[in-house]
């Protein structure tokens, strides 16, 4: 689930590390911004920083996904219009005239050639019984 219901709690002290600490040696790390004063808000301040940034990014892949989600919506309904258009079968809506006026008188030859492969197929089917 890409979408969390709340955000986590956040750690008691006691088990957040100290701000200005080196991770492995557990000891200050002193730079020119620090005043050697470890504190505690340093620390929140980091974690909803990161947080936040943690939910822009969730949002850009929500985003991503609700895209995605909009161009198959719309692939469907392309493909739901040019097989059922007025809602009716195509052979119900479409008729031969159609096709005629598309793609000419040739096509009823092709049809027929193409029925005529078909045609001899058959006809060993059925003298067979």
């Amino acid at each position: 689930m890409l979408i969390r219901p709340r955000w986590p709690k956040p750690l008691p002290p006691s088990r957040l590390p100290m701000a200005g600490t080196k991770p492995s040696t557990g000891t200050p790390a002193l730079d020119s911004r620090s005043s050697g004063v470890l504190t505690m808000s340093s620390m929140y301040s980091t974690r909803n920083a990161t947080l936040a940034g943690l939910g822009n990014i969730e949002k850009r892949i929500i985003a991503h996904l609700k895209g995605q989600n909009d161009i198959l919506r719309q692939q469907l309904d392309k493909a739901r219009t040019n097989l059922f258009p007025l809602g009716q079968p195509q052979e119900r809506v479409f008729t031969v005239v159609a096709y005629l006026v598309r793609y000419g008188t040739d096509l009823l030859a092709g049809v027929l050639e193409a029925c005529a492969a078909h045609g001899v197929a058959l006809e060993s089917l059925s003298a067979d019984p």
